[in-house]
């Protein structure tokens, strides 16, 4: 795989922690870097087939949701909290069930 080579900025204290994590589960921090970006635009790009699915059949209802959380328990889904607007574009969607730990 090609690597692109670049410059970034981090806050000193942000750059501590993941030197920490990085020494931790021993890894570059490029390799930390590379993995939350990733996961950032995987969300991103699910973010996004939402918006589309719900611009044609409308957006899910109370019991649309309470349905979704209800597969996601069964599941053994961990709840992942995430603070409004964090990475949308647009407002964050109303749930029934916040799935908050």
């Amino acid at each position: 795989m090609a690597v692109e080579k670049r410059s970034l900025s981090f806050p000193e204290n942000l750059w501590a922690e993941l030197e920490e994590v990085a020494r931790e589960v021993e890894v570059p921090v490029s390799t930390l870097v590379t993995d939350a970006v990733a996961h950032m635009l995987r969300i991103r790009a699910g973010l996004r087939a939402m918006d589309a699915l719900d611009a044609e059949f409308g957006p899910p209802t109370e019991e649309d949701l309470a349905e979704a959380d209800r597969m996601l328990d069964a599941a053994g889904a961990q709840r992942t909290p995430l603070p409004p607007g964090w990475l949308l574009s647009r407002a964050p969607r109303p749930t029934a069930d916040r799935r908050e730990a």
